[in-house]
């Protein structure tokens, strides 16, 4: 196989369109998904077929849904 998982793929493809800007937020929660999301975003962020070079913020978020985030 080569190329990334069709999941990563579509996750980077995903965040392409949002590189336009100078900085870009993206909240984590530390799940998985979030997680991906980031990643996907710095890969692209810093593709060389980006011209520009976005700021990439990575903002935690705690939904408080667990005991332990009380």
């Amino acid at each position: 196989m080569t190329g990334p998982d069709p999941a990563v793929a579509a996750a980077r493809l995903a965040v392409r369109d949002v590189l336009h800007e100078d900085r870009i937020i993206v909240a984590v929660s530390g799940g998985a998904d979030s997680l991906a999301l980031l990643a996907a975003t710095i890969f692209e962020a810093a593709s060389p077929r980006n011209r520009r070079s976005p700021h990439i913020i990575g903002v935690t978020v705690d939904h408080g849904l667990l005991l332990e985030s009380v």
